[in-house]
């Protein structure tokens, strides 16, 4: 399995092109540490478009306030977070050296808790050994985390004091990855299933889907479950554009998050 991190650094005009088919899944990055990744929504789009796994990821400019950053992540994902939890990268690049280990670990903790705040889960964190040895001792919510570690050319990365890792970085440019577990195991590990590749049924004709709201209020979630957390609701009457389905339930995702259409007998929305 080969998973891929993606950004604007890849499939520009001067890049070779991405072939989305042939990975099991994706690492997008939503964020630079200041601006939204102008590659991000096109490569949601083909990841989605082709059926495949994908979850966001943000650099962390520690330079500058966490909490801003967190709130323009938040704002990005809350829409459509992926199929697994944001991953937080954290490593120093350029001439830019990491502040003494408690401002950087102040940092990370706002990025920690603003994620679970909103979205109810743990976020994950992509470190290298060096970073981690630049954390120690590391503290116990860090460790409550799921390792992202970037640790290339080896089968036995060094993820000590975690007890295990989740994602490996094997090698860079392109960047590749893998997932500790079989195939199984990873769509096991996933928060929702990816949907099938193609778009959603259409009416015949090939007319854009829509659906109208049948009750005030029809909450707008982050994922489609009913403990996902809330992200708006819908008037009753509000027609919205479907972009995909999934979930246990009948669920449609929107230009504004994913409702629920229909559940336990009872319907919520229709075709318009």
């Amino acid at each position: 399995m080969t998973i891929r991190d993606l950004s604007k650094y890849d499939e520009g005009p001067t890049q070779v092109p991405i072939y989305y088919d042939q990975y099991q899944g994706f690492m997008i990055r939503c964020y630079d540490g200041g601006t939204r990744d102008p590659w991000y929504d096109r490569h949601v789009a083909k990841a989605e478009e082709f059926g495949k796994a994908w979850w966001p990821y943000a650099f962390y400019d520690f330079r500058y306030p966490a909490d801003n950053q967190v709130a323009e992540v938040l704002e990005i994902i809350r829409p459509d977070p992926g199929n697994a939890p944001l991953c937080w990268d954290v490593e120093e690049w350029g001439a830019n050296k990491f502040p003494e280990r408690s401002v950087l670990l102040n940092g990370m903790n706002v990025l920690f808790r603003g994620y679970k705040t909103d979205q109810g889960l743990n976020p994950q964190w992509y470190l290298s050994p060096a970073v981690i040895d630049y954390l120690r001792p590391v503290p116990s919510w860090l460790l409550e985390c799921q390792l992202h570690i970037a640790h290339w050319k080896t089968f036995y990365p060094d993820f000590a004091p975690w007890g295990t890792w989740t994602v490996q970085q094997t090698q860079g440019d392109p960047d590749y990855n893998r997932f500790n577990g079989t195939d199984e195991q990873f769509y096991n590990w996933l928060l929702t299933k990816p949907a099938p590749p193609g778009q959603p049924p259409q009416p015949p004709g090939g007319e854009v889907l829509y659906m109208r709201s049948l009750t005030q209020g029809l909450r707008i979630r982050s994922r489609p479950s009913v403990v996902a957390p809330i992200v708006g609701t819908l008037d009753q009457g509000e027609i919205v554009k479907v972009m995909n389905a999934g979930g246990a339930d009948g669920w449609v995702k929107h230009t504004r998050g994913w409702s629920c259409a229909e559940r336990l007998g009872k319907r919520y929305m229709e075709p318009k």
